[in-house]
């Protein structure tokens, strides 16, 4: 990264201590906190995502951070390969946990963003098309799974992670099968009707929520598509459902999508969505891919912890999609 501090002379902030977060940097100044964001795609697409985020801000979604503009009324500032802009961030309770009734207001919120979103046009902010895009992927993926499977089952000599892979894959089997069934057959859904919501913030999770002021605050939007809102439903989902507290319970996850849909009746298209993105298994995924893809064995021991958590959660898992399969009759 340039140097912050030349970064952030061109904003009127002084005495503050700053920390880095995922790809971002926490400003704090005690009286008041900032993020400074990297962005690294082109200036273009910057342009668009600061706008959008603007708009949003403006028409009623007060849950993020506002952007800072510069000395001389910029929203960014490029230095070298790497964009930045800063916003206002949010200070954390020092009682804040993980419990049901914050899992239910991060839905609630979630809600709440889309809504926000109905009355911006994707053809102001020139946004891809990626519906078609991020089918393909999940395909993709879970294809990956499925002959990862086969080629571990065939080696002779299997390693310790070879033998926690497989007895996942050999669970999450049918989850799977009936993914990639989903995922195959969108495209053919004769009931098909118009996305009632055309943005998605693209792999949101619980993570992305936190508590200030007694409020729930969504901490940063990376990224925005013109696609499924359905994958922040299911990514988040996945994500509450991961949590011990709710290890993939029915009844949770029915009530939060209660909670989220309040009158407003799915589509079948909705239904197929929501058990695809909630059902995949992102974190398995992400280890399967840094093992045997990338070929890392940097974090091991965070490795079997992970992956123990999830062999423990597959029964779960299983008992939980075909509820899902049997209340919607899919």
């Amino acid at each position: 990264m340039e140097d912050y501090s030349k970064i952030l002379s061109n904003y009127n902030i002084e005495g503050y201590s700053i920390s880095f977060k995922d790809n971002d940097y926490i400003v704090d100044c005690k009286s008041e906190m900032f993020m400074l964001h990297t962005y690294r795609s082109k200036k273009t697409q910057l342009k668009d995502f600061l706008q959008f985020y603007e708009d949003l801000y403006n028409n009623g979604f007060r849950k993020i951070g506002k952007i800072i503009k510069t000395n001389n009324g910029n929203k960014y500032i490029k230095a070298r390969d790497t964009s930045y802009f800063l916003t206002s961030y949010f200070r954390e309770d020092t009682d804040f946990v993980y419990n049901i009734d914050f899992f239910k207001n991060s839905i609630l919120l979630l809600n709440k963003f889309h809504r926000c979103t109905i009355e911006l046009h994707p053809e102001k902010y020139n946004f891809k098309r990626e519906y078609t895009k991020y089918i393909k992927r999940y395909l993709k993926r879970i294809d990956y799974m499925l002959n990862l499977k086969n080629t571990i089952s065939n080696n002779i000599i299997k390693s310790y992670f070879d033998n926690q892979v497989l007895d996942i894959l050999v669970n999450y089997d049918e989850v799977l099968t009936n993914c990639k069934k989903i995922f195959s057959n969108l495209s053919t859904i004769k009931n098909k009707t118009p996305h009632r919501y055309k943005f998605s913030a693209s792999g949101i999770t619980i993570d992305d929520f936190t508590k200030s002021d007694n409020k729930i605050k969504l901490k940063n939007i990376n990224r925005i598509k013109y696609s499924y809102y359905h994958m922040d439903i299911g990514s988040l989902l996945n994500s509450i459902l991961n949590q011990p507290s709710v290890n993939w319970d029915y009844q949770t996850f029915n009530d939060l999508i209660e909670i989220y849909k309040k009158n407003y009746n799915f589509s079948l298209e909705d239904i197929y969505l929501i058990l695809g993105f909630t059902a995949f298994p992102y974190k398995f995924y992400d280890i399967c891919r840094d093992i045997y893809k990338k070929h890392s064995h940097k974090n091991i021991s965070e490795y079997k912890l992970a992956l123990n958590n999830i062999l423990s959660q597959s029964e779960n898992v299983n008992t939980w999609f075909k509820f899902y399969v049997e209340a919607t009759d899919i």
